[in-house]
């Protein structure tokens, strides 16, 4: 977060500051070494609980001490990942209010702004309600000529897809050559993508037509908060989940193929 303490108003400094942002609120490499030791640690000794006898009065000793080994390995990861998000809070207050009194000097510097303003605090609270109240922020950088303009404006096109029930296609030929902004045009996407069973008990299948290879996938909860996020590394039309860890309510299945964000609606029934 250090550097973010010297930003004044390049639009330079300004595009760097988001892989400043992430960097300082992500969890360090000690912090997920040591999460991830412990979690090691869990997983040998819920193995070796497995192989004693509760009936056993030895084993049973052995059990009770390997379940307070446990309790305790989760108290410890409990607390970097506390340190963790007061961290984060807290470096996410400073970039909001640096961005609230940063000064800018055009147009582009400006969107740039009003863009980090809008990531800030769905950083702080990842949730449909935060995109919905920056809605007619998001509408109008969304269609701005992204050729002229840049990221603010793909970013915006992301939100607005994750919150909008039909899918929003950007006619960007015009505006390539006038600088003008983009047409968009709003359309129910037709057997593109289709979940099953729908609704389900914790295992989904995700199938998509021939002509769409998801590169990304993310699901969310009713809230918008995000639950999975996970790369595809293979050409595959067909996904397949497991969701029974989570609990019954809606969900969002959040697709992206070239560029092209899908979304679609399925509700899971857990018992």
């Amino acid at each position: 977060m250090k550097a973010l303490n010297s930003l004044q108003n390049s639009i330079i400094e300004l595009i760097n500051a988001e892989e400043l942002i992430y960097n300082a609120v992500a969890l360090s490499e000690v912090q997920l070494e040591k999460i991830d030791n412990f979690n090691q640690r869990i997983q040998i000794f819920r193995s070796r609980i497995k192989n004693l006898d509760p009936e056993n009065k030895a084993d049973l000793e052995k059990i009770r001490i390997y379940n307070d080994r446990i309790h305790l390995f989760r108290l410890r990861i409990a607390q970097i990942i506390k340190a963790y998000q007061e961290n984060k809070e807290l470096t996410l207050q400073d970039a909001k209010q640096k961005f609230l009194n940063l000064k800018t000097s055009n147009e582009i510097e400006d969107l740039y702004r009003i863009t980090f303003l809008i990531q800030i605090s769905y950083m702080q609270k990842p949730s449909f309600e935060i995109l919905k109240n920056n809605i007619a922020e998001i509408e109008f950088l969304s269609n701005l000529c992204p050729y002229k303009y840049g990221k603010p404006v793909y970013m915006a096109r992301e939100w607005r897809n994750k919150i909008s029930e039909k899918r929003i296609n950007y006619n960007d030929e015009n505006c390539r050559k006038t600088n003008s902004r983009s047409n968009a045009n709003e359309y129910t996407p037709k057997n593109e993508i289709t979940i099953f069973p729908n609704p389900s008990n914790g295992l989904i299948n995700i199938q998509t037509n021939s002509k769409i290879v998801l590169t990304k996938i993310s699901i969310y909860n009713q809230q918008g908060i995000n639950i999975m996020s996970k790369n595809i590394d293979r050409e595959t039309n067909k996904l397949e989940f497991n969701l029974s860890d989570f609990s019954s309510g809606i969900y969002y299945f959040v697709g992206i193929s070239d560029n092209i964000t899908y979304r679609e609606k399925f509700i899971l029934i857990n018992d």
